[in-house]
């Protein structure tokens, strides 16, 4: 409710910023069409979803300004000279990444990239929340960065 109701406080030069930020290497099309999929072709509860989407994109997750933006190099720096959470945060998503506990390399026949996944290297206690939710994005955009029209969808494959 909270982020429906911000989105009615954004301009219409707000919304084109952030879609095409949401949008990426994505035929906008393409995008409302996933939504719309997911709610059925109810286009109010598509808009509701996409709505939804992009608040938490944009004001929750900072996944453009701060996710992706800073990515390996940021929280490396953060590791280094950060302080409080930022440096936990930081030092946690780094371990992960180093733990080789997930990776996109290749894709299938049909075009998708192929994220690996060792559950095994996988432990919870290891790393705080914060740290496996930015870690989580950060695989799921790289994915999604490394889609090529007309596929919309990656693989998952537990690696041994």
């Amino acid at each position: 409710r909270q982020a429906v109701d911000a989105l009615d406080h954004w301009t219409p030069e707000m919304y084109h910023l952030i879609v095409m930020r949401m949008v990426k290497c994505e035929h906008p099309d393409a995008l409302g069409l996933r939504f719309l999929r997911a709610c059925n072709w109810d286009l109010i509860q598509a808009t509701k979803m996409m709505g939804k989407a992009i608040y938490w994109r944009a004001m929750e997750a900072a996944v453009d300004h701060d996710i992706m933006k800073r990515g390996e190099a940021g929280a490396a720096e953060d590791e280094k000279n950060g302080f409080g959470l930022a440096r936990t945060i930081s030092t946690d998503f780094m371990n992960q990444i180093r733990s080789g506990k997930a990776f996109i390399h290749g894709t299938d026949k049909v075009g998708r990239p192929i994220s690996y996944i060792r559950l095994r290297k996988h432990k919870a206690s290891d790393q705080c929340y914060q740290s496996l939710e930015r870690y989580t994005v950060y695989l799921l955009e790289l994915a999604r960065l490394s889609l090529r029209a007309p596929i919309e969808t990656g693989v998952s494959r537990d690696y041994k």
